[in-house]
């Protein structure tokens, strides 16, 4: 399960770092967990 949370989380800082938005970040966060 943390290997899962790991990727998950190297997943949404890609997507952070596409969006270049800590706001976008954020809904990207509340939309997976």
């Amino acid at each position: 399960m943390v290997e899962i949370n790991n990727q998950r989380k190297a997943f949404l800082d890609m997507l952070a770092w596409s969006e270049g938005t800590d706001n976008g970040r954020q809904k990207n966060q509340k939309s997976w967990l």
